[in-house]
């Protein structure tokens, strides 16, 4: 019997063996380390190196991370985020272990400094680098360059070539110290892709049909699906470009993607990047809309109008295969290129085409960096040479608004603790303690809303002074607010709006009675219009904790900007079927900068003169017909200039100028938005201009021919149109109805210049008292014919 027992134990144990050899394993992935963070000062001999200058990371020969110095309260700084290494991946080292010896270079020179790779680390390391040694060369040249009287002779004597090869010498000597100014220097390479710290900027996201309302920006799986047929599905992607440096031209620029895999149908499947055409929030967008705004929806929905969505064609693509766990890299030169002469940023969006298959791609929320998306970028400094030959040759104004286009959005970060800043005030009120601030040391750190009774809710300003020049149009600004642990159930979602505050109050005195000390609020709680407006700005639905949402307020900065002296910031409000009470981290949150209250605002420097005065008289006066008084002959002999000037049957020779005739081949449609005061449909001095409100152009099908948005003045432009009929429309903003016929069909006519404006009034402040009308006017071109005399 024992035998028989012993028999069967060794049995089991065999077959328990061959189980385990026969079955596969369950792979097993361990977390991707988080890279060691470096940063610090740059200098040179003691001075800073120039901003643009490269600092790379490297191991054991290897380099693993580079970035680019930036300057910063007078110094040049570097932040370098060098990865981890995988370890899914054994045999291929991806980044740094513990006690790895990380050497830096700055440029092509190897830095002083040395750190060690620490799992999370941040480390403050300042490199420093030899000054440069050509200087003795310098010195000895001027010796060796007693030729330069020969430049004196080269003049008069080109025919003594015996003289040029000494003095050549010298001159490609000289030019080896300073290699890289005069000649061309080689390009400098950027990589931008999300750090641990979350700078630069990347956000990205994506949509599908089949759930047309559902965000996915914050998706736990954190990949983009790419799918063509139905249900179909896009990603969105978006980098922050303000880092660059100003009038640098792109050499090279690469869209990398880590494909991880697919389900469906194998085969080579087509991914291309379309140019966005309107701003989007990561967080908000879906199928049907790009923001959550009220004018938020895509023109057609999947974001597929063109062009007010998305650009028709392709900026790039690539061919993805069957094999997973491969980077893609896409050539988005031209794109990138644009972006930077000033075209807005709104992002690619990824369209996928080929077999029906659910492509997937790793986003920027990957925890490990090395399979993040990038955008690499190679610039030399200069400007293209498109810009500058376009000016002079352009007598005719009506390109004049175009140098705006010119000019790169700036980007300005407000977030309390960052570079400073320290601009930020908040506080919350509570209606069942209507005289407690709660601006103390044990509450400051939350900002807490409520529904139902007790009502709880915030104030949240930003102080703008000195960050905005005083005309500027707001292109984009989003406030993010971050949700703490804290919800009195789960469950039940609240809805965040926010309203402008029309009158100061005090962080640290305000309660639900008071603004501040002794001036209490029109009716508690800041209910009252003299309080605040009654008309929110943004909403956005709050469903989850330890969550960021983002809050679309671009037109309310631009009223900031308009009227600094009306920036009391905005009140917070919850509202819901269910009582509910869910709390934001405030500025006077300690343990970490990045959860605070942020305001990120792209802007542009408005155009320099309003552009109706200049189109008419400009296109008559081409001053260029002065220059055929051929300065050419007074070259020759400054005396016979008198002649040429004394002939002014030259200047007088408008028949020249009215050869020009030939030249307004196309006319234009400009006008300006503005706030209805009184409202009756008719603009009255004293009533301020609306900017940043969108006015579309389109054919009488309603297809969108283009899109633009009036400036600070209030002014919008669409020039150069081609004769034929058109429809101008504007795009009323939530909260406010249009006093004036808000579309007109107008024909255009060569030559000929069409005013439109459009009235807009809020509806909250002013009740309309709209006479009914038809809902397109037909515009006889009669006004502001160009003549020539």
């Amino acid at each position: 019997m024992k035998r028989v027992v012993r028999l069967l134990l060794v049995g089991v144990f065999i077959a328990a063996l061959l189980v385990g050899y026969l079955l596969p394993a369950t792979p097993v992935s361990a977390v991707p380390p988080l890279p060691c963070k470096f940063y610090g000062t740059v200098k040179q001999g003691g001075s800073n190196v120039p901003p643009g200058t490269a600092v790379s990371a490297w191991i054991a020969g290897v380099q693993y991370a580079t970035t680019y110095a930036f300057s910063y309260a007078g110094e040049t700084w570097y932040n370098l985020d060098v990865p981890g290494d995988d370890p899914d991946t054994p045999g291929i080292k991806e980044g740094g272990v513990p006690g790895d010896i990380v050497s830096f270079k700055v440029g092509d020179v190897w830095a002083d400094q040395t750190g060690t790779w620490q799992t999370g680390g941040n480390v403050n390391l300042n490199l420093t680098i030899a000054a440069p040694t050509p200087t003795p060369t310098i010195t000895g040249t001027p010796p060796t360059a007693t030729p330069t009287n020969t430049p004196t002779n080269t003049p008069t004597a080109t025919n003594t070539r015996t003289a040029t090869p000494t003095a050549s010498n010298t001159p490609t000597r000289t030019p080896t110290p300073f290699g890289t100014p005069t000649p061309t220097p080689p390009p400098v390479k950027v990589r931008l892709q999300r750090s641990a710290s979350g700078f630069p900027q990347v956000w990205d996201s994506y949509i599908r049909e089949d759930q047309p309302d559902a965000n996915f920006g914050l998706d736990p799986n954190r990949h983009f699906k790419i799918k063509p047929g139905l249900p179909s599905m896009k990603g969105l992607i978006k980098f922050d470009l303000s880092g660059l440096p100003s009038g640098i031209t792109v050499v090279k620029a690469r869209l990398g993607l880590f494909y991880l895999t697919r389900w469906g149908v194998p085969g080579n499947f087509t991914l291309s990047a379309y140019r966005l055409n309107r701003n989007w929030i990561e967080d908000q967008v879906t199928w049907n809309r790009a923001t959550s705004g009220g004018d938020g929806f895509w023109e057609v929905p999947g974001a597929a109008g063109v062009p007010s969505d998305v650009e028709g064609a392709p900026s790039g693509s690539v061919i993805i295969g069957d094999t997973d766990n491969v980077r893609y890299e896409m050539d988005i030169t031209a794109l990138v290129q644009g972006w930077v002469s000033g075209i807005p940023n709104h992002g690619v969006l990824l369209v996928g085409s080929g077999p029906t298959a659910d492509v997937r791609i790793y986003t920027s929320e990957e925890p490990n960096v090395n399979y993040r998306p990038y955008l690499d970028i190679w610039y030399v400094y200069g400007a293209p040479t498109s810009t500058p030959t376009a000016t002079p040759a352009g007598p005719s104004p009506t390109p004049g608004p175009s140098p705006s286009a010119t000019v790169p959005p700036s980007t300005i970060v407000l977030q309390e603790g960052l570079d400073g800043y320290d601009g930020t005030r908040d506080v919350y009120m509570r209606e069942d303690d209507a005289n407690t601030n709660y601006n103390t040391e044990f509450q400051r750190s939350e900002l807490k809303l409520k529904t139902g009774n007790p009502r709880m809710r915030a104030l949240l300003s930003f102080d703008l002074t000195g960050r905005l020049p005083q005309c500027v149009i707001i292109t984009s600004a989003v406030l993010e607010l971050t949700t703490n642990y804290y919800t009195s159930d789960p469950t039940r979602a609240m809805t965040v709006s926010l309203y402008r505050m029309r009158r100061p109050w005090v962080e640290d005195e305000a309660t639900w009675n008071q603004a501040a000390l002794g001036d209490p609020w029109g009716v508690p709680g800041a209910d009252s219009a003299s309080d605040r407006d009654f008309t929110s700005v943004a909403s956005v639905v709050i469903a989850n904790t330890n969550a960021k949402y983002s809050f679309d307020i671009t037109n309310l900065v631009q009223q900031w900007a308009n009227n600094p002296g009306e920036n009391y910031g905005v009140l917070l409000i919850g509202t819901g079927n269910q009582t509910v009470e869910r709390r934001f981290w405030s500025s006077e949150y300690s343990q970490s900068v990045s959860p605070r209250p942020l305001l990120r605002i792209n802007w542009q420097p408005c155009p320099p003169t309003p552009t109706p005065t200049s189109t008419p008289t400009p296109t008559f006066t081409p001053t260029n017909t002065p220059t055929p008084t051929f300065t050419p002959t007074p070259t020759l002999t400054p005396t016979n200039t008198p002649t040429p000037t004394n002939t002014p049957t030259a200047t007088n020779t408008p028949t020249a100028t009215n050869t020009p005739t030939a030249t307004p081949s196309t006319g234009r449609i400009y006008g300006t938005v503005w706030d209805d005061v009184t409202p009756d449909g008719a603009q009255t001095p004293g009533e301020p201009p609306l900017s940043s409100i969108q006015v579309r152009l389109s054919d009488l099908a309603d297809h969108v021919l283009r899109t633009t948005y009036s400036n600070g003045l209030g002014v919008y432009d669409f020039p150069d149109l081609t004769p034929g009929w058109y429809r101008v429309s504007v795009v009323i903003p939530a909260g406010y109805y249009a006093t004036t016929e808000p579309s007109w069909d107008v024909q255009v006519l060569a030559g000929w210049t069409i005013p439109i404006s459009f009235g807009l009034a809020p509806m909250a402040t002013r009740t309309p008292t709209p006479t009914p009308r038809a809902p397109k006017r037909l515009v006889l071109p009669v006004v502001l014919k160009n003549v020539r005399k």
